[in-house]
């Protein structure tokens, strides 16, 4: 696996995911917002990508 780095446009400042070679997954400044359950919203659903919802 590459080393990853992936932002998240969460509002207010982004949510950053660092993903390591070796597999792991670091998550800076997370924000899950309710808005993301609205299919109508384009906010990002963070929960359901990293498995919690």
């Amino acid at each position: 696996m590459t080393a990853c780095i992936s932002f998240f446009p969460v509002g207010n400042g982004d949510m950053t995911l660092v993903e390591t070679e070796g597999g792991h997954r670091i998550l800076i400044d997370m924000n899950i917002r309710a808005a993301a359950d609205d299919p109508d919203d384009g906010t990002p659903d963070v929960a359901k990508n990293f498995g919690k919802g």
